[in-house]
């Protein structure tokens, strides 16, 4: 018995579409699982990305070398009422005192310095001896650097007032005699504000519309007869 022809095999529209189906599953399965590893690449990509950038917040946010208020957070502005009081109690020991109607804002924290800016009202500070920070207080018109002590510094519209209570502390500006004071227990300097600036008027030159000539009087001289 001869067997069928090719021809009859090829020309089966049974076996086409059974070999398209076939085609179809291996191709599917082939890349099925691989479109799966992909999104399952992008997702974890997506996930460290999110967790590297979180990473980089929280370091930002956690330095090590800052100084911490004493509930751990980093101190920012800290500002009062016109009515109430406010005291910060820092991680070393150290406390921020502001008075009503104060703001004092947080411009450095590192390790070996903090230094905050007195934008208005007063604060009194008290700063632990012995400590690795120079703390710095910006005024405006006086820069106050201590180490350890307790001090108080009074910015108002008539200008700055630093006085000590314990330490030693230096006041630095343009208005500071010498332009800068040490100040133990029991003293206090004032630095006031800049006076207005006084321009004195001056009456002008007399004016001439020509030159004087030979035998003529100059301007404001008197004639030959009329002396």
């Amino acid at each position: 018995m001869s067997p069928p022809p090719l021809k009859r095999w090829l020309d089966s529209p049974t076996d086409e579409a059974r070999i398209v189906r076939m085609w179809s599953e291996v191709r599917r399965r082939r890349q099925g699982p691989r479109r799966g590893r992909w999104i399952a690449l992008a997702a974890a990509g997506t996930v460290a990305a999110a967790a590297a950038v979180a990473g980089l917040v929280v370091a930002a946010r956690d330095d090590p070398d800052a100084l911490p208020m004493a509930d751990g957070a980093l101190p920012g502005t800290i500002e009062t009422d016109a009515q109430s009081r406010r005291t910060v109690a820092m991680a070393d020991g150290s406390t921020l005192e502001l008075a009503p109607g104060s703001r004092l804002e947080t411009i450095e924290n590192a390790e070996g310095r903090f230094a905050t800016l007195l934008a208005r009202g007063t604060v009194r500070v008290s700063v632990v001896p012995g400590g690795p920070r120079r703390w710095v207080v910006e005024s405006g018109l006086a820069t106050v650097e201590v180490i350890g002590t307790v001090f108080t510094v009074d910015r108002s519209r008539r200008g700055v007032r630093v006085s000590v209570e314990r330490g030693v502390v230096l006041v630095r500006g343009e208005r500071v005699p010498d332009r800068v004071a040490r100040l133990s227990r029991g003293q206090a300097l004032f630095v006031p504000r800049a006076p207005p600036t006084e321009v004195a008027a001056r009456a002008p030159a007399p004016a001439t519309d020509r030159a004087a000539r030979p035998g003529e009087p100059r301007s404001g001289e008197a004639a030959p007869d009329e002396a």
